[in-house]
């Protein structure tokens, strides 16, 4: 079970409590979705639960003698990757427990197996795609068989396949051990109402504990906590603007590209990419579609093919015209708050950048300037530093954007207001790529999707076509 009672926590030097008196019961075999809008509390909460935090004040009983052991699946799953390899990164939690190395050598294998990672079992995890360390990082929890799951958003970057396998576990681990406890972070109505009971959080609280059909029934409620997007961008253009004012066309033909001999990854890719246009990539996880973005806007030498923009563009120029948003937007963070972040690209472009300006794009982007500029952007939540990433590049006004799995992290609020971004860029004439594992996000804000296969080479349809 699980008894919290009256739990505060507060990040060192903020003022407002991160957690305020908490309050929940959870019987053992009962399974929740825990939902809430970006910074409302979650994250924070699964690591109090985890022991990684330390609540200020309160009760905290895990299991009914204080001892059950608590897996956590993170939100990026390199926060959590201790080892090389595969196969020593799920070694690690059996050789805490004091496994034989038959024991351990058997779970290992069964693992790999339920979970078809069997061919990366000696690979470097570094190597991985951000979908196969996810798949990595909820087996290396899952092999320790816990009291208390706790999953962080587990299926953000897990492609159809992997979400099918992640809920196939589940269910498994449920039927061998029917007293586990599950918690399950989510940004999808689709998987909350997989749970009998969803606790809600906003603003470090938790204001609902009912059934996920009851509560998305509250249009209201969902509004003001942050479950539904319900506003217009403003004056868009005012603050975003295409460099150019004749369109270019991001052209490339027969690119091919591996990062080993052994395997080619890309092959024989030809595409174009005008500005006014928004293409869907999408493909397996490990398929390659990060590596094919990091080659379009100059990350990657190109060897084998061309890639160009006209007219009057070449590839050493690709850094200037093509800007991409990580998967990871963590990684792109270098400065001391989040207003320098903001403002750094455009300081390399003699570009002046008001406070004022600062503070309309990221009202523009769902952050509140009064709380966050002055904030280290790795102090924020997942989906804060995700939305400060759209802040930056949208300030760099680039012809050709590439955003690699934008919408994860995301609480539903922002993956509206992403899809108006989208929307709204494409009407200034800029070039948009949206790398997505999320179907109805690609419904949604693309014009023509690009299938990548698992033999490096695409396909090309109408959105209609693909979804039809």
């Amino acid at each position: 079970m699980i008894q919290i009672e009256n739990l505060t926590f507060h990040y060192r030097d903020t003022i407002e409590a991160a957690l305020r008196s908490i309050h929940l019961n959870v019987q053992n075999g009962e399974s929740l979705a825990i939902m809430g809008a970006n910074g409302s509390g979650k994250s924070t909460f699964a690591k109090v639960l985890a022991k990684i935090l330390i609540p200020d004040r309160g009760k905290l009983q895990l299991g009914d003698d204080g001892t059950a052991t608590v897996g956590f699946v993170f939100q990026n799953p390199d926060n959590q990757m201790v080892a090389l390899t595969v196969e020593k990164e799920l070694a690690f939690g059996l050789e805490n427990q004091g496994l034989t190395q038959d024991e351990m050598e058997f779970k290992i294998t069964e693992i790999l197996k339920q979970f078809e990672l069997a061919e990366f079992r000696k690979r470097i995890i570094s190597d991985l795609s951000g979908g196969e360390k996810q798949k990595v990082a909820v087996a290396s929890v899952m092999i320790t068989e816990p009291a208390i799951l706790i999953l962080d958003e587990p299926d953000s970057f897990l492609d159809s396949h992997g979400k099918e396998l992640l809920f196939t576990q589940l269910e498994n681990i449920k039927k061998l051990n029917p007293q586990i406890i599950i918690l399950h972070i989510t940004q999808y109505a689709e998987i909350a109402k997989l749970y009998p009971r969803m606790i809600v959080f906003s603003q470090g609280e938790i204001v609902a504990d009912k059934n996920p059909d009851e509560l998305f029934a509250d249009k209201q409620f969902l509004i003001e906590t942050g479950l539904l997007y319900d506003k217009k961008i403003q004056n868009f253009e005012s603050l975003i603007r295409s460099e150019s004012a004749e369109s270019k066309t991001l052209t490339v033909e027969n690119l091919s590209f591996s990062y080993t001999e052994e395997k080619e990854l890309l092959h024989n890719i030809s595409l174009s990419l005008s500005q006014g246009e928004v293409i869907g990539l999408t493909g397996n996880s490990g398929s390659g579609k990060s590596t094919l973005a990091s080659l379009l806007c100059g990350l990657i030498p190109c060897s084998f093919g061309n890639i160009e923009i006209s007219p009057q563009q070449n590839t050493k120029e690709l850094s200037s015209q093509v800007t991409m948003l990580f998967q990871q937007p963590e990684t792109q963070f270098f400065l001391q708050t989040v207003k320098d972040e903001i403002r750094f690209g455009l300081q390399n472009k003699e570009i002046e950048f008001t406070n004022q300006q600062i503070l309309d794009l990221m009202k523009l982007v769902g952050l509140d300037y009064k709380k966050l500029a002055d904030r280290n952007p790795q102090s924020l939540s997942g989906g804060e530093k995700r939305r400060l990433a759209f802040a930056v590049i949208l300030a760099l006004s680039y012809n050709f954007i590439i955003f690699d799995e934008p919408t994860c992290g995301l609480d539903p609020q922002g993956v509206g207001m992403f899809s108006e971004l989208v929307e709204n860029l494409k009407l200034t004439n800029h070039g948009i790529i949206v790398i997505s594992h999320d179907f109805n996000l690609l419904k949604t804000v693309s014009d023509k999707i690009i299938y990548l296969k698992d033999n490096g080479s695409t396909e090309t349809m109408a959105q209609a076509q693909f979804f039809s």
